[in-house]
């Protein structure tokens, strides 16, 4: 899927040749001092990722100091980048790092969760984004159908989520016959003479992922502070995209950004296993090209913003990774 999301960004390239030469002109005029805001801003949605799992961890009783979990998000974002996987290789990572403060199977819920809140927080800053839109009148009737769309798209992915999480028995069915399929490959094609989970083990993990799933739906009034630290994370996310835009010396409408933000996390679930590459980018500065944002602010500051990311952020996660492996 990667070549897909590269040809879409080499079309907007190609069809918008003719701004090239203002967009290089452009990151002459780039405010540079602006940028130390972005790298506030970036860990600042760090932190709000580290305080969601603390507080996931205190209804269990769980304590985990901050700046530990902090850490551990830093690498999380490294693995997630570096071996893309969908999030596995993230949450195997955590359950790893924390199991001496946490049962592996509390932290698979706790990244579970974090999806799920992630999305439902999603969903509060993208009906922002659109009443901005809406009201200053930057809505055509497609754009309206479009983002309703996805409105329910994410809805629809809760809801869903939700269900095959409470249904025990279906979910303990599919995944211990994964885990037969996933051995038996092991056995006879890569002719491992242990499974690579024992019965045990995963009968271990399914029992601390339901103990703690039925400590946090009996714990509602403790759902606030994930909630609020999720909406925090995402909240940070669009404002360090924003950041880039401010130190072009252009201030768009935030509810383009949030647009942009949104459908360019969406359609990268398309090419999951690059992490989106391409298709993330594409996305994004087609969205904010369709809702006024000229392609030659678009195009720079959607790259600069994804190099900053990798640049600035993947080296330290890379670093902890080392030494906490």
């Amino acid at each position: 899927m990667q070549w897909i999301g590269f040809l879409a960004l080499g079309a907007l390239i190609v069809f918008s040749r003719g701004r090239i030469r203002q967009v290089i002109a452009l990151l002459g005029h780039v405010h540079w001092y602006v940028l130390i805001l972005f790298i506030a801003v970036q860990l600042g949605s760090y932190w709000f990722t580290a305080k969601y799992y603390q507080s996931f961890f205190e209804i269990f009783k769980h304590k985990v100091p901050t700046k530990f979990l902090y850490i551990r998000s830093l690498v999380v974002n490294f693995v997630n980048q570096a071996f893309p996987s969908g999030g596995i290789s993230g949450t195997s990572y955590l359950s790893n790092t924390l199991k001496d403060y946490v049962p592996p199977g509390q932290t698979t819920l706790a990244q579970l969760m974090n999806y799920l809140f992630t999305v439902v927080a999603f969903l509060v800053v993208l009906t922002a984004g659109f009443f901005m839109l809406f009201l200053t009148g930057r809505l055509e009737q497609a754009s309206v159908r479009v983002i309703l769309l996805f409105i329910l798209i994410i809805v629809v992915f809760c809801i869903v989520m939700l269900v095959i999480i409470s249904d025990r028995v279906r979910l303990e069915q599919f995944i211990r016959s994964l885990h037969a399929s996933v051995n038996r490959f092991g056995k006879h094609v890569l002719r491992r003479k242990t499974p690579f989970v024992s019965e045990k083990q995963l009968d271990r993990f399914l029992e601390e992922f339901y103990q703690g799933y039925d400590a946090f739906t009996a714990e509602k009034g403790h759902w606030r502070r994930p909630f609020w630290y999720s909406l925090g994370y995402n909240i940070t996310e669009v404002a360090t995209v924003y950041v880039v835009f401010v130190a072009f010396g252009h201030w768009p409408n935030p509810g383009a950004v949030i647009a942009a933000y949104t459908l360019a996390n969406i359609f990268s679930l398309v090419a999951v296993l690059t992490n989106g590459a391409g298709v993330y980018e594409a996305t994004m500065i087609g969205t904010l090209v369709a809702l006024g944002v000229p392609f030659n602010i678009s195009f720079p500051v959607v790259l600069v913003y994804r190099v900053l990311n990798f640049a600035l952020f993947l080296p330290p996660g890379y670093y902890y990774y080392r030494k906490t492996v």
